[in-house]
């Protein structure tokens, strides 16, 4: 995908307005059939970042400190809904400018159609978070929140909370001290010392 789209589509990730706490508190307390008071000790009402399938908020259960992810109210029908409108809008583009850019996009998102409903239920996220937990268990420099089984439910999930940078923002920042090195050395890789 060219950059001007993946740099539009990144905020995607974690840069979208809040649901309203509203909207939070009855997918919780419809997943769970209880209040949001009774499910955690506490429960915080900013989210500590809001994405375009969903929210996370802090919560504690058991006196820990949790992530809880909570799916964003209506995207179970906004985004089939979506997906055929830019399908529908693809199909035109192309028979006006048939290109392999038109036709690469429209595969992307056919396949975005596909595998979207499996992003909107958590329980699917919990199995992989699990697995992934056990793959890389031992691993040096590699931490995977644990799923809180108990509280596994399709629009919500609760994980350990853990403080850490993206990934894609870490690679960035690695980059970017990189360069500086690089213009630091006067472009060279390493510095030689000539005696």
């Amino acid at each position: 995908i060219p950059e001007p789209y993946v740099g539009r589509l990144s905020h995607l990730v974690d840069r979208v307005p809040p649901a309203s706490l509203q909207h939070v508190r009855e997918t919780i307390e419809r997943e769970y059939g209880a209040s949001v008071e009774s499910v955690f000790e506490s429960f915080d009402p900013e989210p500590v970042a809001a994405a375009s399938l969903g929210q996370v908020h802090r919560a504690v259960v058991d006196g820990e400190i949790v992530a809880v992810k909570v799916l964003r109210p209506g995207v179970e029908e906004l985004i089939p809904k979506d997906v055929q409108a830019a399908l529908r809008i693809l199909a035109i583009v192309e028979r006006r400018w048939p290109t392999s850019h038109v036709r690469g996009l429209r595969g992307i998102v056919e396949e975005f159609g596909r595998r979207v409903g499996d992003e909107m239920d958590f329980r699917l996220e919990a199995a992989n978070a699990r697995e992934i937990r056990r793959n890389f268990e031992g691993t040096p420099g590699v931490a995977v929140p644990r799923v809180h089984e108990g509280l596994v439910r399709q629009r919500v999930l609760v994980l350990e909370f853990m403080e850490g940078e993206r990934i894609d923002r870490w690679m960035e920042a690695a980059r970017q001290r990189h360069r500086a090195a690089m213009r630091a050395n006067d472009g060279r890789d390493h510095v030689h010392d000539e005696a």
